[in-house]
């Protein structure tokens, strides 16, 4: 765990980019004796205010970083809150900081990343009314973010699909982070995978 001053912060984050792999990869590397796993998975403290995923706006809020991991200060601490790289108030957060945590990101095919996030929202969550995937990307490509309001069963689906092809824009956010953590050993980053798969 990093202690700066009043700040507390992980040795490392998970921290991106949503249904690419990041709870297959925290889950092996949770199983290293030296890691001490954040509980659960993606604590959302640091989201940004306005996201709706922010911790703070839970019922069961906590009230310090700290609360998210076992008391085993002499161990590497993993936050995986795979939403991490599209966040501003952390990179403000980490230019001030004396001491900076690594940084590992999985990058996915986006057509393929975005056709994942809609069908965990829709199959998983429950999230989606009756909008199928062609039409969700037609609302994308036209911008036509009130027709997707309506297809939505709530704010925090209607976010997380809106901003999907933003989200897509991988140079945009490294480009960001490669500002706050230029060192080449702060950043890791990977690209997954894909078995091809003519169906989709």
């Amino acid at each position: 765990m990093i202690t700066d001053s009043h700040l507390i912060l992980p040795d490392v984050f998970l921290g991106g980019t949503p249904k690419s792999g990041t709870t297959f990869l925290f889950d092996l590397l949770a199983q290293h004796p030296e890691i001490v796993p954040s509980n659960p998975k993606e604590p959302f403290f640091y989201v940004d205010k306005n996201c709706p995923s922010n911790q703070s706006l839970r019922l069961n809020a906590k009230s310090s970083y700290d609360q998210f991991f076992d008391a085993k200060k002499s161990k590497l601490h993993l936050d995986g809150t795979s939403q991490t790289i599209y966040q501003s108030e952390i990179l403000r957060v980490l230019e001030k900081a004396s001491k900076q945590p690594k940084m590992i990101v999985i990058l996915r095919e986006p057509a393929r990343r975005i056709l994942s996030s809609f069908g965990y929202t829709k199959n998983n969550l429950g999230a989606v009314k009756s909008m199928g995937f062609k039409d969700y990307v037609d609302f994308l490509l036209k911008n036509d973010l009130e027709g997707l309001k309506k297809e939505c069963r709530g704010y925090q689906s209607f976010y997380s699909l809106s901003n999907e092809l933003d989200y897509s824009n991988y140079a945009k956010y490294l480009a960001k982070w490669n500002k706050v953590l230029p060192n080449e050993k702060q950043c890791y980053i990977f690209l997954k995978p894909e078995i091809l798969n003519h169906n989709l």
